[in-house]
């Protein structure tokens, strides 16, 4: 008994449901027939206009309408507006972080690069003074002590190899010039920073 119910019940769904969908298809080919003819009146008037095509869009221009579910059809208020999405601050924020690691990180590496080489250190009243760095062409090694010009105080001179440059030029000659003079000393070491002296004219 409580399934033949059921099995009425859901009939009669079905059968309201299709009486519905059957007078918004007689409403919606009413409603088109009126849009078209308003079309074409006002196509007609208008001139130059291809009444033909424009009637066909009329009586068309609803036909998507079949797609769409019942309670958009003829809902008896305004459909919902959507809220717009809220502003991504989290994302931008995240982004800045980001570009603020990759800027950090770049600052580093430039750093880092310009600390490899050579530190040069001159002898100044009894103290060796850095007076400055140099980077080292791996191929072909030179120490030009002619870029330091006034801060070169005396012909005594201190240099120390960073350790990659140690490593690199391992068993390999350094070449060090100051005008005229010009000197080679043998990387004798391979690991950590390598240090050197020379009194240009004499090897230490």
């Amino acid at each position: 008994m409580e399934h033949s119910f059921l099995r009425k019940a859901n009939k009669n769904r079905q059968v309201a449901r299709r009486a519905t969908l059957h007078e918004i298809l007689l409403e919606t080919v009413r409603h088109s027939g009126r849009v078209a003819s308003l079309c074409l009146m006002m196509g007609a008037k208008a001139g130059n206009v291809d009444l033909l095509m424009l009637h066909i869009c009329a009586l068309l221009h609803d036909v998507g309408k079949q797609s769409l579910p019942e309670s958009l059809i003829g809902a008896p208020r305004k459909l919902p507006i959507p809220e717009p999405e809220p502003f991504p601050w989290g994302l931008i924020m995240t982004g800045l972080a980001v570009l603020l690691l990759l800027g950090g990180a770049l600052m580093a590496l430039v750093c880092l690069r310009s600390s490899q080489g050579v530190a040069v250190y001159n002898l100044v009243e009894d103290d060796y003074l850095c007076i400055g760095r140099q980077r080292l062409d791996y191929k072909k090694p030179v120490i030009d002590l002619n870029e330091f010009g006034d801060s070169v105080q005396s012909r005594f001179f201190s240099f120390v190899l960073d350790r990659a440059s140690t490593r690199r030029l391992f068993g390999r000659n350094v070449t060090v010039t100051l005008g005229d003079i010009t000197m080679a000393h043998r990387v004798k070491e391979m690991e950590g920073k390598y240090r050197f002296n020379l009194e240009m004219g004499v090897e230490l």
